[in-house]
């Protein structure tokens, strides 16, 4: 019995040790429990005719997980406001996708699982004829609560990736 408490006390504290760091990493310092999606879904796509959609095979896929911290709510809200107004047209020809993914909730596992994300985390997916690249903006986070600051990355963010479309 002693044999395998050595050999799991290892384990236990990496295990503890990832817990905390993602915790930690997420940047999140504030959660509002009354902050929720304009609707009961765990999942928001925009163009809200996502799933129904011939998507290209060159494309911006955004995925924005969240699980109710105020930063991470900012950084939602910010995009929806930039993508109609400076992107619809590519929106709705499905260039540039966006799911807003609740990732506390069981049935969203398996996305947040394939992007690698975290509880709270911004996720881009570029798809060309040279790359298949996703890439994390933990950076976000820092600047969330600064609306010019957070409007001005996310603006320079979406015109750099789609100059590669």
């Amino acid at each position: 019995m002693k044999y395998r408490e050595i050999l799991y006390q290892p384990l236990k504290v990496l295990l503890v040790a990832l817990f905390v760091f993602s915790f930690l990493w997420s940047g999140c310092e504030k959660h509002d429990v009354s902050i929720t999606l304009p609707t009961n879904e765990t999942i928001l796509y925009f163009p809200e005719n996502l799933t129904e959609m011939d998507l290209p095979d060159y494309r911006l896929d955004i995925v924005h997980f969240w699980h109710e911290c105020l930063e991470s709510y900012f950084i939602g809200e910010a995009l929806m406001e930039i993508l109609p107004e400076y992107y619809q047209d590519e929106v709705n020809q499905g260039l540039i996708t966006y799911r807003r993914v609740r990732s506390q909730y069981l049935e969203n596992s398996e996305i947040v699982f394939n992007y690698k994300a975290m509880t709270e985390d911004f996720v881009t997916h570029l798809i060309t004829p040279d790359a298949d690249e996703m890439k994390n903006h933990h950076f976000l986070w820092y600047i969330a609560e600064d609306e010019e600051k957070l409007h001005q990355y996310l603006k320079d963010m979406l015109q750099s990736m789609m100059s590669k479309l």
